[in-house]
């Protein structure tokens, strides 16, 4: 429901000819006019934040989420290929252990900055469900297989 004035071609030809200052004055006449005569509902612009959302915050989980998995496939990699270069002849799978237990660490850290990410309600923490889920896979895999292998015992 908005209001607005009708112009005449009449005021708009003076409009064009009279000098800035008389513009101005004729303006701020007419909106002192305005503002005696009609009432303005306020109403937020599409564009401005609620007032009742809460704050986010910067996205340092949500990228952590990402970069855990990655340095710590790194560095699972590089323990990896050291057992592999320091094997004894007659060793069969050298470095697995090495390997699991880095998988079972890098999961445990990114399930926890994934979760983190999701609780803190960071920028764009939607993101952080890919690595979250599937650290939870990883983690879930093991202790089913561990639990497996008690139970076979």
């Amino acid at each position: 429901m908005g209001f607005s004035v009708p112009r005449t071609a009449r005021s708009e030809r003076r409009a064009h000819f009279a000098p800035s200052h008389e513009i101005l004055s004729k303006k701020n006449s007419g909106l002192r006019w305005l503002q005696g005569r009609a009432s303005f509902s306020t109403m937020p612009a599409p564009d401005s934040p609620v007032p009742e959302a809460l704050p986010r915050h910067r996205p340092l989980c949500t990228i952590a989420s990402w970069v855990v998995p990655a340095i710590g496939a790194l560095v699972t990699c590089i323990f990896y290929q050291i057992a592999v270069a320091h094997r004894v002849n007659g060793d069969w799978l050298p470095g697995l252990d090495r390997l699991i237990i880095g998988s079972i660490i890098t999961a445990a850290i990114t399930t926890g900055v994934g979760l983190a990410a999701l609780l803190r309600r960071e920028r764009n923490s939607w993101l952080a469900l890919l690595p979250l889920l599937t650290s939870l896979g990883v983690l879930l895999y093991l202790v089913a297989s561990l639990i497996r292998s008690q139970r076979g015992a």
